[in-house]
C-alpha cells in the first residue's frame, strides 16, 4: 500500500468513486479554502481551489459526470459545490445552515445533505435537481456528520444528541420524511455510515473509550462494538455487493497515525495502522476488491491510498 500525498492540499476528508478507476476527493488547502481533487486510477490530479468555501467535508455522485460537495465558509455559512466531469463549480450558500458535513444521493438520484444551523441544531437539507431545498430541523440532534442510502427511499443520518453526556444519534429518514431520533448509548459521536443493502447500515465514531462500530438494521441501532486503544473512526464504506466494509479513522497510540478497520458482516476486524499518515478521514469502496482512502499526512499534506479491502 503506497500512501501518495497530494501537494496543494493540506487535509482530504471525503472521496467518492464512479468506478474504480475514477474518484473525487475534497477537502481544504493551507489556506482555509476548500479544494476538490480528481483521482485517475488511484493517482490524485492537482487540487482546485473553490473560492467562497473554507472546507469541503463531503462529496457524492448522482451519475457518473454529476456530483456535489458539501462544506463551510469562513462567514459561517454551509455550501454546496456543484461538480461536472471533474470540474469544480461555483460555492453556492445554502440558507438555514451554518456547516455542511455529508451529503448522499438515493438510487433515484436524489440527493440530500446533513450538518449543522446556527441554533445548534442538526438540519436536513434535500437537493432535489442539484438546487438546495429548505433546511429541515432535527430535533434532539446536535449536529449530524454522516449519511447513507440504503435504497431508492430510505437513508440514514449519524450524529450527536444535544445531551450533557454527548451521545451519539441515528436519524432514518423514509421518503424524504425524517423519523424518530435513537440514541446510541455507549457512543459520544457517529462520524460516518454506509449501508451494505436494502436494510442493514454500518455506523463508524468515537465512544468513551475510543472507536467504535455499530449496525443499523431497519433504522434501528444495534449493539455497539468498541475498540480500546484507538481514537476516532471517521468513515466507512463496503465494497460493491458484498458484506465486507473498511473504516478510517486515527490511532493517537503510540503516536499519531491513520488507522484502517476491516468490518466482516457486521463484525470489525483487526486495526491496521500505516506510517506517514496522520489520520484517514474518509474512504470509498467501489470495486469488488479495492478501497480509496483519504486523509492528511504527516508532512501537512492531503493524502490518499488505494487498498485491498481487508
Amino acid at each position: 500500500m503506497t500512501v501518495l500525498t497530494v501537494p496543494g492540499s493540506f487535509s482530504l476528508y471525503g472521496v467518492t468513486c464512479t468506478s474504480p478507476e475514477s474518484c473525487i476527493a475534497v477537502g481544504t488547502n493551507g489556506s482555509y479554502v476548500g479544494v476538490v481533487v480528481q483521482i485517475s486510477s488511484g493517482i490524485p490530479g492537482r487540487p482546485q481551489d473553490v473560492p467562497g468555501t473554507a472546507n469541503l467535508f463531503g462529496v457524492a455522485c448522482d451519475t457518473t459526470t454529476s456530483c456535489v460537495a458539501v462544506g463551510g465558509n469562513l462567514s459561517g455559512q454551509g455550501v454546496m459545490v456543484p461538480i461536472t466531469n471533474g470540474g469544480a463549480g461555483s460555492a453556492e450558500v445554502v440558507a438555514g445552515t451554518s456547516d455542511l458535513k455529508a451529503v448522499a444521493c438515493d438510487a433515484t438520484g436524489e440527493c440530500f445533505t446533513v450538518g449543522i444551523d446556527s441554533s445548534f441544531e442538526g438540519v436536513i437539507v434535500p437537493i432535489p435537481n442539484g438546487v438546495p431545498a429548505t433546511a429541515e430541523v432535527v430535533s434532539g440532534t446536535y449536529y449530524l456528520e454522516g449519511l447513507a442510502c440504503e435504497s431508492s427511499t430510505n437513508c440514514v443520518a449519524v450524529g450527536q444528541s444535544p445531551s450533557r453526556e454527548a451521545e451519539a444519534v441515528t436519524v432514518p429518514i423514509n421518503d424524504g420524511v425524517i423519523g424518530i431520533v435513537q440514541a446510541v448509548p455507549g457512543a459520544s459521536d457517529l462520524y460516518g455510515v454506509t449501508c451494505e443493502g436494502t436494510t442493514t447500515c454500518i455506523a463508524v465514531g468515537q465512544g468513551f473509550s475510543g472507536a467504535v462500530v455499530v449496525a443499523i438494521t431497519d433504522g434501528v441501532p444495534g449493539k455497539l462494538q468498541s475498540l480500546p486503544g484507538t481514537n476516532s473512526l471517521w468513515g466507512v464504506s463496503c465494497l460493491d455487493n458484498a458484506d465486507t466494509c473498511l473504516a478510517a479513522g486515527l490511532n493517537t497510540s503510540p503516536s499519531l497515525q491513520g488507522d484502517l478497520l476491516p468490518i466482516d458482516n457486521g463484525s470489525a476486524g483487526t486495526i491496521q495502522t500505516v506510517s506517514g499518515t496522520y489520520e484517514f478521514m474518509g474512504v470509498d469502496c467501489s470495486s469488488t476488491t479495492t478501497c480509496v482512502v483519504v486523509g492528511e499526512g504527516t508532512s501537512g499534506q492531503g493524502v490518499v491510498m488505494t487498498t485491498p479491502s481487508g
